[in-house]
């Protein structure tokens, strides 16, 4: 019983599926009366995640782990060019 059931309703998603797909052009997208349309334009230019990628991958460029080869270096040479902070006496 419970296979015909299942088997039914596939058919019947199925027969749906095939009926209304015509009219999916029919379907238009929301509009907003907010912002015209080179607002959206300009905004969906200016809000990219390629941009956000790009930035991220080049943060990563200077990215250590604590055990990784080279950290302490690193971080000694920081400490060396750093200004001190108003009397604030920093000690490794």
């Amino acid at each position: 019983m419970k296979k015909i059931m299942k088997r039914n309703f596939t058919r019947l998603s199925l027969f749906c599926v095939v009926i209304c797909a015509p009219l999916a052009p029919l379907c238009r997208a929301q509009t907003t009366p907010f912002l015209s349309d080179g607002e959206i334009r300009m905004l969906s230019n200016e809000i990219s995640g390629d941009r956000a990628f790009e930035h991220i991958r080049w943060l990563s460029h200077w990215h250590r782990d604590s055990g990784m080869e080279g950290y302490r270096v690193a971080q000694r040479t920081r400490r060396e060019h750093e200004t001190p902070r108003r009397g604030v006496d920093r000690r490794p």
